[in-house]
């Protein structure tokens, strides 16, 4: 079996967004300080950010475990593709959990390519803050490991993951700076390694401000 990293995280009282683009996931627990008794509890469901309000789907429970990992299945669904957390209990302990996702086709070819992959820089895209601009292509074929996107500009942009399959030049596929999968201030840069197929989109921050964003698709060789 394969898993992939997603990060580790604090768990706390707001929505921890956390982008997934699998079906399922895993989770493993661990405490600052020596847990004694408490019950802490928690929930986890497919989840995204629209117009500042959380929306989530299928929502589980999540339990603290000693030494066991949680797995959790999310069917594929048109709502988004990111993963919700949000911690339920009041216990004066830091609870934090490392993510992970199974890639079950991560070499997935049809004629069984081996898993090397090659840099292919895309053309910069200028990012305004009055229209949506593409950012990664969709890609549903199976040649993308993953991509790195780098914010150049001077100003933070918004990204957005769009549905499979999704008019991207359709306002139903909409991103905002308060509707939105994740963002990158100047300088920083966002890698995705989870063989994400989607399109991405991005909006600028400030008015009448624009960005340039540098995209570095992996393709398989």
């Amino acid at each position: 079996m394969t898993w992939q990293n997603l990060g580790t995280f604090n768990l706390n009282k707001d929505w921890l967004i956390v982008p997934f683009t699998g079906e399922v996931c895993r989770v493993r627990h661990s405490l600052n300080k020596q847990y004694d008794g408490k019950y802490l509890k928690a929930v986890v469901a497919k989840a995204f950010n629209e117009d500042g309000e959380i929306n989530i789907y299928n929502p589980q429970r999540l339990s603290y475990r000693v030494s066991e990992l949680e797995l959790f299945y999310f069917p594929k669904v048109v709502v988004g593709e990111s993963l919700g957390f949000l911690r339920l209990d009041d216990a004066d302990v830091s609870w934090s959990i490392s993510i992970q996702t199974y890639q079950e086709n991560m070499f997935y070819s049809t004629v069984n390519k081996q898993p090397t992959t090659t840099a292919q820089p895309d053309a910069d895209v200028s990012v305004a803050s009055t229209q949506k601009s593409t950012i990664v292509p969709e890609k549903t074929d199976g040649t993308r490991r993953s991509y790195l996107i780098s914010n150049t500009g001077a100003s933070t942009v918004y990204f957005k993951f769009a549905p499979i399959g999704a008019n991207l030049t359709d306002a139903s596929v909409s991103v905002s700076a308060t509707s939105y999968d994740f963002s990158l201030a100047p300088t920083e840069k966002y890698v995705d390694i989870n063989f994400s197929k989607n399109a991405v989109v991005g909006i600028c921050s400030g008015a009448l401000s624009t960005a340039k964003v540098k995209v570095t698709e992996f393709m398989y060789s």
